[in-house]
């Protein structure tokens, strides 16, 4: 037991030498186990020189060490000693006894109290604690840690538990490098998005200028593509065509394309300046009634005739109608006669023509009872000849029959025998008056 007594000793002595060390003396007893893990001191790393040391309820120090820095992170490896059991005064720790962990700042020699005991020490010959054996946990001294706690922005702090107002500038994610395609001009993180190297160029497939490569239009497409046949050696050549599409199919035929000249050649594409003689339409025969003695071509000659001359004007007209008489054809000339001849010239009285209502073979041309009888030529009235006011000339029976019977007949049927019966009676009959029974 006097040995690491001993050692310790030197080390604090060592120690106090280069630095103030806290008032903290624990009695190194022959067991032991270390606390591993991480100080904060209100939400930041402690600094070199801080100190933890363990301590029973009754403010027994059962260990103290150093905090060891690196890296901006302070560990802690705490040994905390056992009761020996040897000895009458306890100078140490019982198995499951909760301890109090405390933390001494160098900066302004002040201690501080984590936040609740600590329970699970036992004897494991000065080897990690199981339970407190993880170097990453974190034992959190003094006030939350203030900073920025909004992972959304650059100022973020993960340390920190207290916002503090410090989030500044919002983290916007994206392409930063504006020789990409995807870059974005808001983003402020780059997320690994840029991807497509930016290939200025006209991005226009309809102009000239045109560079399959361009990604980003940079303005030069400046002359519109007009497609078509650039060879001039070709029918289908455009003069306006910029672009040559392939349609260049005919060669050239040179030769005579005016068809107004001798030398025309129907087979020509492209006037060759053969072109010589003009072509002179008319007749060429001295003879006939429209010679042209200027013309080479003949296009037709006219002669006078038996019964006309070159003006065309007959011989012998006897009606003066512009037909000679040896070409009259007498016929009927009215279009709307049954006989009607377009090629008559004198009308010779024979148009045949029949009543309204029928066609040129003598048929109705409406007759909707089928009687033989044209609808327009129909006459209503009683066709009974018992009847006492038959009409011989009706054609069609209007259900107006009357017929003798005793009493008095209501001819008019105006439901009484008055002298306007009588009257019909007369018209009909002439010298008879008697009752009428209708039927």
């Amino acid at each position: 037991m006097k040995l690491p007594a001993i050692v310790f000793l030197l080390f604090i002595a060592f120690f106090s030498s280069a630095q103030s060390v806290p008032e903290w003396t624990p009695t190194p007893t022959p067991s032991s186990g270390t606390l591993l893990g991480q100080a904060t001191l209100d939400g930041f790393p402690c600094e070199p020189g801080d100190w933890v040391g363990g301590f029973t309820s009754d403010d027994l120090c059962v260990g103290a060490a150093p905090l060891i820095v690196a890296d901006g992170t302070a560990y802690i490896q705490l040994v905390l000693y056992g009761d020996d059991g040897t000895t009458t005064e306890t100078d140490g720790l019982t198995v499951g006894e909760e301890f109090e962990l405390r933390l001494w700042d160098a900066s302004v020699d002040s201690v501080f109290v984590f936040e609740a005991p600590i329970a699970g020490w036992t004897n494991t010959n000065g080897a990690p604690i199981p339970g407190l054996d993880d170097p990453t946990v974190l034992y959190a001294f003094g006030g939350p840690r203030a900073g920025c706690t909004d992972p959304d922005y650059f100022e973020f702090d993960p340390l920190a538990q207290l916002n503090d107002g410090s989030c500044n500038t919002l983290i916007v994610e994206g392409c930063t490098d504006p020789t990409f395609l995807e870059y974005d001009a808001s983003a402020n993180l780059d997320d690994g998005s840029c991807l497509t190297p930016v290939v200025p160029g006209c991005t226009d497939a309809a102009y000239l200028e045109f560079n399959p490569e361009a990604n980003l239009d940079d303005g030069s497409c400046a002359t519109p593509s007009i497609l078509g046949c650039t060879n001039v050696d070709y029918q289908e050549f455009n003069e306006s065509a910029n672009t040559d599409d392939g349609s260049c199919a005919n060669l050239h035929i040179p030769g005579c394309t005016n068809p107004n000249y001798f030398e025309f050649d129907a087979l020509a594409t492209l006037d060759d300046g053969s072109c010589a003689s003009v072509i002179i339409p008319g007749c060429t025969d001295p003879v006939a009634c429209n010679f042209d003695p200027s013309a080479n071509a003949d296009q037709g000659c006219f002669y006078q005739t038996l019964i006309r001359d070159c003006n065309g004007s007959c011989y012998f007209d006897f009606d003066g109608d512009g037909v000679c008489d040896s070409e009259e054809v007498s016929g009927c000339r009215y279009a709307a006669a049954c006989n009607y001849n377009p090629e008559a010239t004198d009308d010779d009285g024979s148009c045949i023509f029949v009543p309204a209502g029928r066609d040129c073979e003598g048929n109705c041309l409406s007759d909707t009872d089928n009687d033989g009888t044209c609808d327009e030529d129909e006459v209503p009235g009683c066709m009974d000849a018992d009847a006492v006011n038959f009409l011989t000339i009706a054609t069609e029976d209007n259900g107006t029959c009357a017929y003798l019977s005793s009493g008095c007949a209501d001819l008019n049927f105006d439901g009484a025998v008055t002298i306007s019966d009588l009257l019909i009676m007369l018209s009909q009959f002439s010298n008879f008056c008697a009752d009428l029974d209708l039927e």
